[in-house]
């Protein structure tokens, strides 16, 4: 072999080593990232999930036959819970997945939607409810998936292995 041959052989091993070693800090640096990042994610869904719970107890109060002193009280309640659930939205998004962010968009206006209706003394027809109850449910099921539930312990599994011996 010549020199030069050597040298071509030998700096394209140092190239391969170097590239070797730079995917392995990128990987790293990506890995700490998500352990890091893991913790504030699972604090922001839970608080979507929260959200999810105010708006659904809030819709289920303005159901329902009610006079027009109490529709005025529940749409400014649910003007209210849109607001506060609105500026939650723009400061926390970004920290759920996609499914998660798009369902809860949704979901935030649930509130006004119904609020609109009261104000118009309109009933919340059954298919405005299904329709509620159906985005509320979806909303739900991407915020428990999207925190990576693969990670979060498995409480139903747990449960139901869990069997009860008399004494």
């Amino acid at each position: 072999m010549t020199d030069l041959t050597i040298a071509v052989i030998g700096l394209i091993g140092v190239i391969i080593g170097v590239a070797i070693v730079e995917i392995r800090l990128w990987r790293e640096r990506k890995d700490r990232y998500q352990v890091i990042t893991f913790e504030k994610r699972l604090e922001i869904h839970q608080q979507a999930f929260a959200w999810c719970m105010k708006i659904s107890n809030l819709l289920g109060k303005s159901y329902g036959d009610v006079s027009s002193e109490v529709a005025t009280i529940l749409a400014g309640e649910l003007n209210k819970l849109y607001n506060e659930a609105n500026d939650w939205w723009g400061s926390n998004c970004l920290y759920l997945d996609d499914d998660s962010r798009l369902s809860m968009f949704t979901a935030i206006g649930l509130p006004l939607d119904r609020a609109e209706q009261l104000i118009g003394d309109k009933q919340a027809t059954n298919e405005f409810r299904q329709q509620a109850r159906d985005t509320l449910k979806q909303t739900i099921r991407h915020i428990t998936k999207g925190i990576g539930s693969e990670y979060l312990p498995d409480i139903d599994r747990g449960f139901r292995k869990r069997t009860i011996t008399p004494k």
